[in-house]
């Protein structure tokens, strides 16, 4: 039942975001987009602090969805999906084999449950940057 549960609200918010963002252009979902997407950075910049290197992808991604620019907002999204790829290759590398979880480790898996709903949140921003652009 619960697994039935899941899909189903699944299925709902997905329908609901992609009628919404993906397929109509507005400025108003655009602004959107980056807010969301501007605070999720913020909050995985916060959560995986200690990690030098994707702090300065997330920070490059933060200062560059300031930005209301076409460019930026694409390379910001580069950034942000990059920093999800780097952020699973640095738990990786950190914890290769079967470990039991601490309080230490949750972290870092929240910031990629952050960064992976991120970057589906900029591959619509890209899209309604498509679609403004038409």
């Amino acid at each position: 039942m619960t697994t039935a549960l899941f899909w189903v609200t699944w299925g709902i918010i997905s329908f609901w975001a992609l009628r919404k963002y993906y397929f109509s252009a507005s400025n108003n979902n655009l602004d959107q987009l980056r807010y969301i997407a501007i605070a999720i950075n913020v909050t995985a910049l916060a959560l995986t602090i200690d990690k030098f290197i994707l702090a300065i992808f997330l920070i490059l991604s933060i200062i560059l969805l300031s930005t209301k620019h076409g460019l930026s907002l694409k390379i910001a999204s580069l950034a942000t999906i990059f920093s999800t790829f780097l952020l699973f290759f640095l738990m990786y590398r950190q914890q290769p084999n079967t470990f039991t979880l601490t309080t230490r480790d949750f972290p870092p898996i929240i910031a990629i449950l952050l960064l992976l709903t991120n970057s589906t949140i900029v591959l619509f921003l890209w899209q309604q940057l498509k679609l403004q652009h038409k």
